[in-house]
Parts: structure tokens; C-alpha cells; sequence
């Protein structure tokens, strides 16, 4: 750079306008190969923040030398310029191990506020060879020095200086107490509980005290360090109540069974007003831990006033166990104030509360569940049927019955409602619905039969037997799906002759009742629904034999792969795969000139057990596909395989590949894959 070019940007960086400075400061890379220190200094001093901030970015890309680092260590010095004293320090930080010695070494400057820089620049460094400079700081006669040299050591995380912090606690300065106590925490160290009881005494470091008191583990000193923690949570202090609840939770965790209960007891007991509202905004806290911690001590209160609040903070699904927990140590005394809350709550929150309202088993508030059981939405319903389930009470099986009745949109609630009950009355059901089922509707008798089919038993196999004559089809596919799933003797035999039956859902509840049964009976019956003229049987069989996993069926799959709807091709393709076929050569061309991506896919999915020349057919034909979802699946199945001739074939096409994501997963697999190169 010309002298006239270095000239201009000096007169540059004296512009009264921020604007210019900034880019000047920008371009001084480009004008000087080496940075005069004292051109740098101006600008990391410049009034204006933007300047300051480029003049970091720039300093901190040049080579630290021992001028630079001089210099920057001097602008540590500057009385009357706040702003180069931080951007030095940050360029400082930046800088990292290169800086340590020249930072240490101002550890010694006659300038207190330069020591005290230098302890916190140290502290962001994080470099253990840190510590011992830091430790002889500890010994500053300036407090506010003593005080950064502490709290730099817990920057630095190494335990190695813990028992020099512990020493610290006995210095004569608050702020290095307070500093020690900090890093101490941070350190998750464990301090003796005497030296902890000895500070609390002192209101500002109380807060840190009652933190570290959630680490103590002497078995002789927690039950009084709990007490204390307890008796913290009444405290005026917002901070010490803070720091008192998660530390209590930690501590009261490793208690024994009776000592937990005995601090549970000791909170419910002392609880105030005031302690309740406090908990209940820690509810906001952004800590996790802390709002956790106040989720479980309002439980311990045992207040019915605090269950709406902890229905709200439902909201968080992670705390939701906690919640329970919460509302569990209230106690059946809660179940009323649920039951009141419930209309206005949201999905979250009225789902917990409908899992209690079942722990609690209060049957006083079943007509609210019975109510919910028929909500429109499908999560709160299902809430409300597994609580039914659980509070099981006769009472409510008449109610139910009337909706079914009624055939409407609200039996479907109830269906799942009477299905949770089927496990304590089966037989006071079953006698009511079949009442419905000589008596009702066609919806309601539909709503019946499917109850029916859900409660069914082994010993309920006559019954089903009887309703698969029934004259609605509807009926009649319930009563197949639920033969399958009892699985006694002759079932397949009975469902076998459901396969000519002349509706599609009947034959598709045969299908998957099959699918549950073993045996060549099963298998022979499946084979005869692949003839089937309806598509969605032919699907239902193949996802059957699937299941079944009878590999010699694999040749009356393989041609519905030709199927003319593509879902059965699709549904066949999966179907093989679990069946372990190991593609025929010639079905594997046709496959392979599929133009449904799905096909190609699932194929792919099912190419577990094929050998390599077979596999390289497929991936050759998949690579080469237009679909970029194609050939990311054909890449993952070269991961999984790991086969050399496939790897070149991936290796030839990377070149080509003109998608981002698809490339860059085959970069991925190239790379990993160069480890077994040598083995080959």
C-alpha cells in the first residue's frame, strides 16, 4: 500500500463521521500487512460501538505478538476510556493461550483496576495454567481483586482449586466470600455444613449458602441441613427462597424414606399464604430445575388452592410427572377442585387432570368424566375413558349405555369408555349391550357390537360366532376382528368361512384376523384373499402375511407387484421384504423400470437379504433415479450394506449428484467408508 493510501485511511479513522470510521477500520487489513499497535488501539478506544466491534473482529485476526500484546495489555490501563478497556479485553480473550503470560503478568501491575482485569480476563481464558497466578491473587491487599481472582477460579471449572476457595471463605472481604461461595457452586463442590451454618448469618451470601446446601452428603448433617432449607422457604428474601427450593428437592432426594416424609410434613405444617404465591410465580422461573423444585413443594403444602396453578404450569410438558406427583401428595381432598376447573382448562392441562381424577378415584366426580368421555377432542376423550376405567363403578354403566343408544357422534366416546369398564364388569356389560343389540338402532347396534367385540373373551367365542351371521356387515367385521384377537380353538376355521362373505370389510376383518393366528390354515386362507377382487383386501392379506412371515408364500406375492393399483404394488413390495425374499432377477428388473418412487423405496427397504450382484442391479437402477428421495434411501442402504461394489457405484454417481442434501450424505458415506477400503 502506497503511503498515500495509508495517509488516507489514518485520516479516515480521525472522521467526525461514524460511518467512515467503521469502513476504515474495516479496510485496515487491506492497507497495512502488519497493523501499527497504536492505529489498532484508536479504534478498539472509537466512541462508537459498531467501530469498537469491527476493530475487535480486526484485531483479533492478526498475529499476537509481544507489541500487540503489550499494547492491548496498556489499553487495560486507560482511565477515561471504558469502551478500549473492554475491546481490549476482548481481543485479549480472543487471543487465548497466547495471551496468558502478558494477562498473569498484570496480575503484578501497580494499578488495582488493571489487576482486577486481569483475574477476569483469566477467568474467560479457562486455562487450568491459570490457576496458580490466580491463586497468589488471592492474597491481593484490593477486595475487589481477591474477589475476581475467586470467581475466575470457578470460570476455570478445574476442582483442583477448591480447597484454596474453602480458604477464602475466611477472608475478611464480603465480596470474596460471596465470590468463593459462587464458584464453589459452580465447581459443585461440597462444602463442610459448619462452615456453610456459620455464614448464614450474613444476609447477602445466604442465597449461595442455601445452594451449597443442597449438595451436603454428610449423613449426620443433612437431616439439619433440611431443616434449615425448610424453614428458608418462609424466608421475606425472594433470592434465598429461590435458592432454598431447588436445594431442598436435591438434598431432601438423598434423605431416608422416613426422614422425606418427615421434611414433607415439616412443609405442610409451616406453609403460609405468602410461601404459595411465591411457589406459584417460581412456576414462570426460566430455571427448570427451580421450577421443577416448586412443583414438588406445593404438592408437599398439600393446599387445594395451589392445584389450579399446577394445572396451569402443565402447560410444560416436562413437567408433567412432577405435576402428577404434586397433585398425588394433595390428596383426594383435590379431586373436588379438579372437577370444578375442568371445563375451562386446556387439552395439556385437562388431560393431567383427568388422570388424577382416575388415580384419585373419586366418585363424586364421575358424571365430569363420564361428560368428557364423549369430548370432541379425541386426546382429552381418551383421558376420560382410561379414568372411567380406572375409578370402575357400576353407576355410571347405565349413563353409558343411553348414549350408545342414542347413536350419535358422543357413542364413540362412550364405546371406549365401556371398553376401559369391560375389565371389571364384563359380564354386567355384556348383558346390557346385548340388550341394545336386540332393541336399537342400526348405528346403535353397530356402537354395541363393536363394545361387544372390544370386551370379548375367550369365553365370549359362541357369541362372536353368532353375531358373524349377524345381517349388518358392519356387525360382522367387528365380530371377525375380535375372534382373531381371542385366538381360540377352531377360530381359523370360522374365519375362513367369512372369506367369501359378500362384503369388502368383512374380508378385509378376515385378513387381519388371519394375520394373528398360526398355522398353514392361516396362511392358506391369506393366499386365497390375494385373488380378491376388492384392492383394499388384496393390501390387508399381503400386510397379514406379512406379519405371518411364512417365507414360502413369497411366490403368491411376487405377482402383485405387477398389481394395477400401485398401493397393492406398494403393500406387496413391503410385504416381501418381510418375508425375506431375496429378489428374483428377472422381477427385480421390472421392479426396477418402476415409475412409483414408493415401489422403489420400499423396495430398497426389503433389500436386506439380497446378495451383492442382485443388490448392485437395484442401487444402479435407484442412483439413477429423477426422485432425489430415491436415491437419499439408496444411499442410506450402501451405509447399511458397507458392500464394495456398491461403494463404487456410489463413488461414480457423486459426481453427477445434483442435489444438496443428497450429496452431502453421499460425502458422509464416502468418508466413513475409506476405513474399509483397506480391508477389502
Amino acid at each position: 500500500m502506497t503511503e498515500t493510501g495509508e495517509k488516507t485511511i489514518l485520516e479516515a479513522l480521525d472522521s467526525t463521521i461514524e460511518e467512515i470510521r467503521h469502513t476504515a477500520t474495516r479496510k485496515l487489513p487491506e492497507v497495512f500487512n502488519k497493523i501499527p499497535s497504536d492505529i489498532l488501539l484508536k479504534a478498539l478506544g472509537d466512541e462508537s460501538w459498531r467501530v469498537r466491534k469491527a476493530a475487535v473482529e480486526v484485531a483479533s485476526a492478526c498475529s499476537f505478538d509481544d507489541e500487540l500484546l503489550a499494547a492491548l495489555a496498556g489499553g487495560l490501563s486507560s482511565q477515561d476510556n471504558a469502551g478500549l478497556r473492554n475491546s481490549a479485553s476482548e481481543v485479549l480473550i480472543n487471543a487465548g493461550e497466547k495471551a496468558m503470560a502478558t494477562v498473569a503478568g498484570l496480575l503484578e501491575n501497580e494499578d488495582k483496576d488493571v489487576r482486577k482485569f486481569a483475574a477476569d480476563i483469566l477467568g474467560e481464558l479457562k486455562l487450568p495454567q491459570a490457576l496458580h497466578p490466580l491463586a497468589k491473587a488471592l492474597s491481593d491487599e484490593d477486595e475487589n481483586v481477591r474477589g475476581a481472582a475467586a470467581e475466575a477460579m470457578g470460570s476455570i471449572g478445574d476442582p483442583s482449586c477448591v480447597p484454596r476457595l474453602l480458604a477464602s471463605l475466611g477472608d475478611d472481604g464480603l465480596l470474596v466470600k460471596l465470590s468463593a461461595l459462587d464458584s464453589l457452586n459452580r465447581l459443585g463442590a461440597k462444602v463442610p455444613f459448619d462452615v456453610l451454618e456459620s455464614l448464614l448469618s450474613v444476609g447477602p451470601l445466604r442465597p449461595m449458602v442455601l445452594k451449597l446446601m443442597g449438595a451436603i452428603d454428610d449423613p449426620q448433617s443433612m437431616k439439619r441441613a433440611a431443616e434449615i432449607l425448610v424453614d428458608a422457604l418462609n424466608s421475606r428474601s425472594k433470592a434465598d427462597l429461590a435458592a432454598a427450593v431447588s436445594s431442598l428437592i436435591r438434598l431432601v432426594s438423598r434423605l431416608d424414606k422416613h426422614s422425606q416424609i418427615e421434611m414433607e410434613v415439616k412443609v405442610a405444617q409451616s406453609a403460609s399464604d405468602a410461601l404459595c404465591i411465591a411457589l406459584e410465580r417460581l412456576l414462570d422461573s426460566a430455571d427448570q430445575e427451580q421450577k421443577a423444585a416448586a412443583v414438588t413443594i406445593l404438592g408437599w403444602t398439600g393446599r387445594t388452592e395451589a392445584v389450579e396453578s399446577l394445572l396451569r404450569a402443565a402447560s410444560d410438558e416436562s413437567l408433567n410427572d412432577r405435576i402428577f406427583g404434586a397433585l398425588e401428595a394433595i390428596g383426594p381432598k383435590g379431586a373436588t377442585r379438579l372437577d370444578e376447573l375442568l371445563d375451562d382448562l386446556g387439552r395439556a392441562e385437562k388431560v393431567l387432570a383427568l388422570k388424577m381424577l382416575g388415580h384419585y378415584g373419586n366418585k363424586s366426580t364421575l358424571a365430569s368424566i363420564v361428560q368428557k368421555c364423549l369430548d370432541e377432542d379425541q386426546e382429552v376423550a381418551q383421558a376420560a375413558q382410561l379414568a372411567l376405567g380406572e375409578v370402575g363403578d357400576l353407576s355410571v354403566i347405565q349413563s353409558l349405555l343411553k348414549i350408545i343408544e342414542t347413536g350419535g357422534h358422543a357413542s364413540r366416546g362412550a364405546v371406549g369408555a365401556m371398553t376401559m369398564l369391560g375389565k371389571k364388569f364384563h359380564d354386567e356389560l355384556l348383558e346390557g349391550l346385548m340388550t341394545v343389540m336386540d332393541s336399537g338402532s342400526a348405528d346403535a347396534r353397530r356402537f354395541a357390537a363393536e363394545t361387544i367385540c372390544g370386551i370379548a373373551l375367550k369365553s365370549d367365542q359362541a357369541l362372536l360366532q353368532e353375531l358373524t351371521g349377524d345381517q349388518d356387515p358392519l356387525v360382522r367385521a367387528y365380530a371377525i376382528d375380535a375372534l382373531g384377537k381371542i385366538g381360540a380353538e377352531g377360530v381359523v376355521d370360522r374365519i375362513r368361512m367369512m372369506l367369501a362373505d359378500e362384503s369388502e370389510h368383512v374380508r378385509m376383518a378376515s385378513a387381519r384376523a388371519l394375520g394373528r393366528q398360526k398355522g398353514r390354515g392361516a396362511v392358506d386362507g391369506l393366499v386365497l384373499l390375494l385373488r380378491d377382487e376388492h384392492a383394499d383386501v388384496v393390501r390387508e392379506a399381503l400386510g397379514a402375511l406379512g406379519e405371518l412371515g411364512e417365507r414360502n408364500s413369497a411366490e403368491h406375492v411376487v405377482p402383485l407387484l405387477a398389481h394395477d393399483d400401485v398401493l397393492v404394488a406398494i403393500s406387496a413390495t413391503r410385504a416381501l421384504g418381510l418375508l425375506a425374499w431375496n429378489g428374483d432377477s428377472e422381477v427385480l428388473e421390472y421392479l426396477c423400470t418402476s415409475a412409483d418412487p414408493e415401489v422403489l423405496k420400499e423396495l430398497l427397504a426389503s433389500s436386506t437379504f439380497w446378495l451383492k450382484p442382485k443388490l448392485c442391479t437395484l442401487i444402479g437402477a435407484t442412483l439413477g433415479n429423477s426422485r432425489w428421495d430415491v436415491r437419499m434411501a439408496a444411499v442410506k442402504v450402501i451405509a447399511a450394506r458397507g458392500e464394495k461394489e456398491c461403494f463404487k457405484l456410489l463413488a461414480e454417481h457423486a459426481e453427477k449428484e445434483t442435489d444438496e442434501l443428497v450429496r452431502e450424505e453421499i460425502n458422509r458415506v464416502l468418508d466413513t467408508m475409506q476405513d474399509k477400503e483397506s480391508s477389502w
